[in-house]
């Protein structure tokens, strides 16, 4: 039946709880002294509602399984560098509004998790059900997950079989900060096949921040396999300038050497900048061999030196518009099939690096003469299929 642990927990101890109903942790586990693990295996709904601190410095530290995961606001979930795993194998999908995982705090008191060096592992994935309300796999509302030192960050959101035919959603975040040291952070997520508004993230309006001092960070939005509804992809607006940050953000991580992956079979950066500072490599493509449909490059700025700015594969069939200025501290490559660079808009690549512009079809410039800008031994070359359609402005 249903379990409630309400008192206090403390000890050199494995505290392991299996229940056939829901179970929540409502008093203070390892508050004075931290318990060993915590391991639970809950057949409905887990529902952590009060703090829980491990000494596990390696290894399962925390091991959190059900079909259904809710933190609360101002709950910190901790371990001294052991693993901590949140996991949802399919999460229940009913008439109304289902988050399987719902870490929700609110402003000013996050719910947080931090494994203190161990690696983060969050894992939710659908089932088939009954369609209706508004599905996410994982909701994230004003939480902090971290870890330190090589500790990695592993987030997957997965509402393929949701059967809603609304939105269903693979995440939706809301005043949320991802963070690193030298760990990877890698973020998979995928919408409902057979939703009309299929996304695997979208922020609309919010504030979103992944970061890292030098581990390589990779978001990738994929179309569901077997899609019968609409793919719309990964939607970036923030609520102003530079609230979605990838790599640094100049205060929690001064500064970064992160690689940053985007892969998105469809992408929209909308209204304001998104910011991308770090001196490593930006590379925004697809996860199969081409986008799904034409991609804009717009609202997104470039800080921190990066290394070099690639957009699409060699593979890539789709248009590419280039409606940002962008300044690299390196080279710069973009795959297309027509490929248009904004009135106003320039390119520049670093002394001796170059800007290569492949279009299987046209390139269309419509900034001019100084739209491409490279020195010393660099070298603009534009390659177009299509040269009696294409225009070079003045180049």
């Amino acid at each position: 039946g249903n379990q409630i642990i309400s008192g206090t927990v403390n000890g050199a101890y494995t505290l392991d709880v299996t229940t056939v109903g829901d179970l929540t942790l409502s008093g203070n586990i390892g508050s004075s002294t931290n318990i060993s693990s915590l391991v639970t295996n809950v057949s409905t709904t887990l529902t952590l509602s009060a703090d829980i601190a491990t000494s596990a410095s390696s290894g399962t530290a925390i091991d959190f399984s059900a079909k259904k995961i809710t933190q609360s606001a101002g709950v910190d979930i901790s371990s001294s560098g052991g693993n901590i795993t949140y996991t949802v194998a399919s999460g229940a999908s009913t008439s109304s509004n289902d988050y399987p995982i719902n870490i929700s705090g609110s402003s000013g008191n996050n719910a947080t998790i931090n494994a203190g060096g161990g690696n983060v592992v969050i894992s939710s994935t659908a089932a088939s059900g009954t369609s209706g309300g508004s599905d996410r796999a994982i909701s994230l509302n004003y939480a902090d997950i971290t870890t330190s030192g090589s500790g990695t960050i592993d987030i997957t959101a997965d509402a393929t079989l949701n059967p809603n035919t609304g939105n269903a959603w693979g995440i939706q975040t809301t005043g949320v900060k991802i963070q690193s040291e030298s760990g990877d952070i890698t973020l998979t997520f995928t919408g409902g096949k057979s939703s009309g508004n299929s996304r695997g993230l979208a922020i609309d309006g919010g504030t979103f921040k992944v970061l890292s001092t030098s581990g390589t960070i990779t978001l990738i939005d994929t179309s569901p396999s077997g899609l019968t509804g609409n793919y719309n992809g990964l939607y970036l607006r923030p609520n102003a300038n530079d609230a979605i940050r990838f790599g640094a953000d100049g205060s929690n991580v001064l500064s970064s050497s992160s690689n940053i992956v985007i892969s998105a079979d469809k992408l929209d950066f909308v209204t304001y900048n998104n910011k991308f500072d770090t001196s490593g490599t930006i590379t925004i493509n697809s996860p199969d061999g081409s986008f799904d449909a034409a991609v804009v490059i717009d609202a997104v700025a470039l800080a921190g030196s990066p290394a070099g700015f690639t957009v699409g594969k060699s593979t890539n069939t789709s248009d590419i518009t280039l409606s940002s200025t962008l300044s690299v501290a390196g080279p710069i490559t973009v795959f297309g099939d027509d490929i248009t660079i904004s009135s106003s808009k320039t390119l520049t690549a670093v002394t001796n690096s170059n800007i290569v512009l492949s279009a299987a079809s046209n390139f269309i410039n419509n900034s001019g003469a100084s739209a491409l800008n490279v020195s010393g031994t660099g070298r603009w070359i534009v390659y177009a299929a299509d040269n009696d359609n294409s225009t070079f402005g003045s180049l």
